[in-house]
């Protein structure tokens, strides 16, 4: 019941940080003989480190005395608020001149969903309401996101006047609804769905060159 209440939240200096390292590969094929790709494929590693928590405290003429220590919110399934995560992703990019002049192109991007743990919330006496995992970060991973995007154009020339390029483009064109936000604390909304991939977009465009 003595306990101070006056607390100030702080990121030292090698603490509250979060490092990430990526691997990639890709291959380019230039455009030639009406034809081009390019495709790569990326691992990233996230290295996170929780920041600390400093209570400061009043204690009259001798000053103030801090003290420092990790949520417990931090020190689940993590060595000292120390945790990493994976994440990794693939995409092929191309396009092909088709008879008239008509050209295509596409893009297949995949993604792999974030690695999560399951929470719960827990009152603790005088620092409210916190998340705790009840699970390693690496327990789970959420869907996979895959998107397939392609475009047609067709360019018509009118000489020093310039060029006028109308284009046709259809985003997601598989019309993907894979879910990418969602609960993840225990109770009646666990997994409750907040939010799902675009649905598929038809766009007409038209571009002018002078």
């Amino acid at each position: 019941a003595t306990a101070p209440s006056n607390r100030v939240y702080t990121n030292p200096a090698n603490l509250g940080k979060s490092d990430f390292s990526t691997v990639e590969v890709a291959l380019n094929r230039r455009f030639a003989g009406k034809w081009m790709v390019l495709s790569s494929f990326g691992y990233t590693w996230l290295n996170q480190i929780h920041s600390m928590t400093s209570s400061t405290s009043a204690t009259g003429a001798a000053g103030n005395n801090r003290a420092f220590y990790y949520r417990p919110s931090q020190l689940m399934f993590g060595d000292g608020g120390y945790e990493t995560s994976s994440t990794w992703n693939y995409k092929i990019v191309g396009r092909y001149v088709l008879p008239a002049d008509i050209g295509f192109s596409g893009s297949w991007k995949v993604q792999s969903g974030g690695q999560w743990g399951r929470t719960t919330s827990v009152a603790f006496p005088g620092d409210g309401a916190q998340n705790i995992r009840m699970e390693p970060v690496t327990s789970n991973r959420a869907p996979n996101v895959g998107i397939l995007d392609i475009r047609f154009d067709k360019s018509l020339k009118f000489g020093k006047a310039g060029k006028l390029t109308p284009q046709l483009d259809i985003f997601n064109i598989a019309n993907s609804g894979t879910v990418t936000v969602f609960r993840t604390a225990t109770g009646a909304t666990f997994k409750e769905v907040l939010g799902i991939l675009d649905p598929r977009v038809i766009r007409f465009g038209v571009r002018y060159d002078f």
